[in-house]
């Protein structure tokens, strides 16, 4: 699919994340079995593709992994972004397409 057909579906996600005020802050509940192999695995950065708003950004983040967060949706990238500023949380935050979204390898 086409980058810009793509992208112009995202304005639906960025409508939600304005009429919407509801922000989910709790992460899956998978996550700390995922730390836990990471760990093991000796993981040190991961990428969140399509990472919204940021939970698992903030979640992974806080627990010192270097994040990657690619989405097509600014709005959510905004909030994502103001999360981490208020949680004093650094990630490498992109608008694209996820399947076009480059590992961390390569950025």
């Amino acid at each position: 699919m086409a980058f810009n057909q793509v992208l112009s579906k995202t304005c639906n996600w960025d409508e939600a994340y304005k009429k919407n005020p509801y922000h989910v802050r709790k992460p899956d509940a998978v996550c700390p079995q995922l730390d836990s192999l990471f760990t093991s695995k000796r993981v040190k950065r991961i990428s969140d593709l399509g990472c919204g708003d940021g939970r698992h950004l903030v979640h992974f983040a806080r627990l010192d992994y270097l994040m990657y967060g690619p989405d097509l949706a600014a709005w959510g990238l905004q909030r994502a972004q103001d999360w981490l500023c208020q949680e004093n949380l650094e990630a490498r935050l992109s608008r694209r397409y996820s399947a076009s979204a480059l590992y961390p390898t390569q950025l």
